[in-house]
């Protein structure tokens, strides 16, 4: 903590002297900077144990989320005589359902699906375990997309892996990104979206539909109550624009 304080305050210095920002500049810069020690602080590391893994997630932290309809639309959107069509429905509808960061999704297992009680298990940050519920819908997805899995040739070591590259091998993280970003375009979806949307996605919807903040957290795996909070702004800015819209003084 002490060695991420002096090198904001170095960082602080380097803004004012070398490239002479404005005051406004520099207090953006800086409350930027206060949001990422604390997103640090909540995944427990320091500033300098950040990885561009990490940066995406925090850049992804004041997110887009989409709308139920545009989740759809983006699922419906996938060309099912492809190779890889039911995969990456399955994949997509997992994401939603699940609320899993990208390398959770990558990582799952055969043996982390419990189809009979309707839940998953994760391995998270820290190799922390948790149990997530899976919805009928993404089990459907999955089990529909198993022969074409059957049909693979999978490479030795990777048996167990759930979602798989047509060489037979687990899916990369870039791979998933890829899948969203092809998807939302065919869908016509204007935002800019990542893997981590459907995670976002996830919990504002659960937030909207009456479940209690502890629950979100435990779902999506946060070592803090702070992390999971930010879904209350975005829930407050999602009620503040349908009274905005609604009201007979806005019209």
């Amino acid at each position: 903590m002490q060695h991420s304080n002096q090198m904001i305050r170095r960082y602080k210095m380097y803004l004012q002297l070398e490239k002479a920002v404005s005051p406004n500049t520099l207090d953006a810069y800086l409350r930027d900077l206060e949001k990422l020690r604390q997103f640090a602080q909540d995944e427990g590391k320091e500033l300098t144990d950040i990885t561009y893994e990490d940066l995406q997630t925090f850049i992804a932290g004041l997110p887009e989320v989409l709308t139920v309809d545009e989740i759809d639309r983006l699922i419906d959107s996938i060309d099912l005589t492809t190779d890889e069509g039911q995969r990456n429905r399955a994949i997509l509808e997992t994401l939603y359902s699940c609320g899993l960061r990208v390398s959770e999704l990558v990582n799952l297992k055969f043996q982390d699906i419990y189809p009979k009680e309707g839940f998953i298990r994760v391995e998270g940050k820290g190799s922390k375990q948790r149990l997530v519920p899976i919805s009928e819908r993404a089990l459907k997805e999955i089990n529909a997309y198993l022969p074409d899995r059957d049909a693979l040739t999978i490479k030795p070591g990777y048996e167990s892996y759930l979602f798989l590259t047509k060489r037979g091998k687990p899916l990369s993280r870039i791979t998933v990104f890829h899948i969203v970003k092809v998807q939302a375009e065919l869908a016509g979806i204007q935002k800019v979206i990542s893997p981590h949307t459907f995670r976002h996605s996830f919990a504002t919807h659960l937030l909207e539909g009456g479940a209690h903040l502890r629950a979100i957290q435990e779902m999506l795996g946060h070592e803090s109550i702070r992390a999971t909070e930010i879904y209350t702004h975005l829930d407050r800015e999602s009620l503040r624009q349908q009274i905005l819209t609604c009201h007979p003084r806005s019209k």
